[in-house]
C-alpha cells in the first residue's frame, strides 16, 4: 500500500538524512559542523552503551521471546515490491545488525538531533525537519521496528548529545583559563625599561686598547 512504501522509504532514510543534514552544515558553518559530527558519534555510544546493558528486540522479534505480538513486518516485502530488496538483504547479512538493540532507537535520535541543529541554524527549515521526524516515529512503530518507549529513549540521548556538545565549548575554556588546584596562578615577571636600570648596571665598559 501506499502507506507501507512511505513508511519503508522514510525507515530507510534513516541512513542518509544525517549525513546530508552534515554536509549542509559543513558547507555553511564548520564550526556546528565539527559540533553536529560529535554528537553523533555520542549519541551512537550511548545508545551502545544502553543497548549492551538493556537488550531489547522490536515487537516484530518479539515472538523469539516466548511473546508473540500481533505484528508484521511488512519491509520486506514492501522492499521488494520496489524493487529495494536485494540492497536491504545486503545489508542486513553483511552488517549483521544487532537484532535486540531496539532501546533506544537510533531510527528517532539522530533525526531528532538533526532537527536540533537546523533548528539553531535555519529555523524554517528546521521546522520541516521536525515534520519529518515525527513522520519517522510513526514509521518505526507502524513498521514494528520499534516501540513508543524506544522511540522517546532515542529522543533522550539526542537531547543530552546536543546539550552536551552546546555547552562544551564554554567548559573546555574554562579548565583552560582556570589555574590548576593547588598552585598559584601564573604572575608575569615585570620587565623593567631601561631608563630605571642605573647606568653603572647598563653595559659592560669598553674595551681600551694597550
Amino acid at each position: 500500500t501506499p502507506l507501507d512504501i512511505s513508511a519503508s522509504l522514510l525507515y530507510t532514510a534513516h541512513f542518509v538524512f544525517p549525513i546530508g543534514v552534515g554536509f549542509a552544515l559543513w558547507l555553511a558553518d564548520r564550526s556546528l559542523f565539527h559540533r553536529f559530527a560529535i554528537a553523533l558519534l555520542l549519541v551512537a555510544v550511548m545508545a551502545f552503551i544502553c543497548n549492551m546493558l538493556i537488550p531489547v528486540a522490536p515487537p516484530r522479534f518479539a515472538y523469539r521471546h516466548g511473546e508473540a505480538l500481533p505484528v508484521w513486518d511488512v519491509l520486506p516485502e514492501t522492499m521488494q515490491a520496489i524493487g529495494l530488496h536485494p540492497t536491504t538483504v545486503w545489508a542486513y547479512r553483511v552488517l549483521n545488525p544487532n537484532e535486540n538493540a531496539a532501546m533506544p532507537s537510533l531510527h528517532a535520535a539522530f533525526p531528532t538531533l538533526a532537527s536540533l541543529f537546523l533548528l539553531s541554524r535555519w529555523p524554517r527549515v528546521g521546522l520541516l525537519a521536525v515534520l519529518y521526524t515525527a513522520a519517522v516515529w510513526f514509521a518505526i512503530t507502524y513498521l514494528g521496528h520499534h516501540y513508543v518507549v524506544d522511540a522517546i529513549g532515542g529522543a533522550l540521548v539526542a537531547f543530552i548529545g546536543f546539550a552536551a556538545v552546546s555547552r562544551w565549548p564554554a567548559i573546555v575554556a574554562s579548565w583552560i583559563s582556570a589555574p590548576a588546584e593547588g598552585r598559584p596562578a601564573h604572575v608575569p615577571t615585570p620587565v623593567l625599561a631601561e631608563a630605571e636600570i642605573g647606568d653603572d648596571h647598563r653595559r659592560p665598559p669598553p674595551m681600551r686598547g694597550r
